[in-house]
């Protein structure tokens, strides 16, 4: 568990499958919680109790959030992050938007800064965002996140087609040397 302001940050285990769940069952669409085809996945508790559970998550890629009082609030996924990858995926969702206005926000903006580009030594993370997602997005430029792309009407939901914009931050490390 890392301590950070307001909170803490460490792998998501099994047991946070129902905080977990909340976020696909919120009313709230995520680009984090679709699938590859851009579609809304409807998981159970228990299967995501099942994911929860395998190697690859518990290796490091999906982490949870917890405010000071260690309520999980949201959750954080780096993929991308072996040997032989140059890019990474970056992924941040909490269970109230206004979250991404906060200390504790900014301290995973310095989690995964150090993660992805001084211990993974990644060129660039990308982040998928919803247009919907006002918060996630204003989080995204912020801190230094710059848009590379719209795919317009990738999902049909709540009524309307909507466009996914792809984020995209690169390591000043990888600057220098280009």
């Amino acid at each position: 568990m890392i301590t950070l302001d307001d909170g803490y940050i460490r792998m998501a285990e099994p047991d946070d499958a129902r905080a977990l769940w909340r976020l696909y069952y919120d009313g709230h669409l995520r680009a984090s919680l679709l699938d590859t085809l851009y579609e809304r996945m409807l998981p159970t508790v228990d299967e995501l109790h099942e994911m929860l559970g395998r190697a690859e998550i518990t290796q490091g890629n999906l982490f949870a959030i917890e405010d000071i009082s260690g309520e999980v609030v949201g959750f954080c996924n780096l993929r991308g992050m072996t040997k032989a990858s140059v890019v990474g995926d970056f992924m941040l969702m909490f269970h109230d938007p206004a979250q991404f206005h906060t200390p504790l926000a900014d301290s995973i903006h310095q989690f995964t800064w150090e993660r992805s580009f001084e211990m993974a030594q990644r060129k660039r993370i990308h982040a998928p965002c919803l247009r919907c997602e006002e918060a996630f997005r204003a989080y995204l430029l912020r801190h230094g996140f710059e848009s590379v792309g719209v795919q317009r009407e990738v999902l049909h939901a709540q009524g309307a087609w909507q466009d996914l914009e792809t984020f995209s931050l690169e390591s000043p490390l990888w600057q220098a040397t280009d």
